[in-house]
């Protein structure tokens, strides 16, 4: 059996009573894949670096709208962490899938989101949306141009 970010670390957050404990019930015995995670925004989105995004993240007077794909899902859990550790607060918008999430944010109607590099390389490289960062030690042979951080 596998179990992913989902079953063994959202969902003991958000249902207090799940039946099982995945730090008692399991015992890991390797990693099997490890996705990045990349912080996109829309096109237009006026910051040009991470500094800046950040900067625009925690500015009072900026209405910022985030994107993610529901409640428990990776970009859910990894923005919720973004914005903790930023101590900022935006105004979110949950859908349903990864999919809604990010044909929002190519239209406009978000601000940004965090995502797993698999859903986003093909709409960075044709210019639809911009990234930021790639939550790697190294930069991602699929996007040598994203900084890490």
């Amino acid at each position: 059996m596998m179990g992913h970010m989902g079953t063994h670390g959202a969902a003991p957050a958000l249902y207090p009573n799940l039946r099982y404990d995945p730090t008692k019930d399991f015992e890991p015995i390797g990693l099997v894949a490890g996705t990045p995670i990349l912080i996109v925004a829309r096109k237009d989105f006026p910051a040009a670096d991470l500094k800046e995004f950040v900067a625009r993240l925690k500015d009072p007077a900026v209405k910022v709208r985030q994107a993610h794909a529901g409640v428990g899902s990776v970009s859910f859990t990894t923005c919720t962490l973004l914005t903790a550790q930023l101590g900022v607060k935006n105004i979110v918008a949950a859908y349903r899938g990864t999919g809604p999430a990010l044909n929002d944010l190519v239209g406009g109607q978000v601000d940004y989101m965090c995502d797993q590099i698999v859903n986003l390389v093909e709409q960075i490289n044709g210019g639809a949306i911009k990234a930021y960062a790639i939550a790697t030690e190294e930069r991602s042979p699929a996007l040598p141009n994203v900084p890490t951080t």
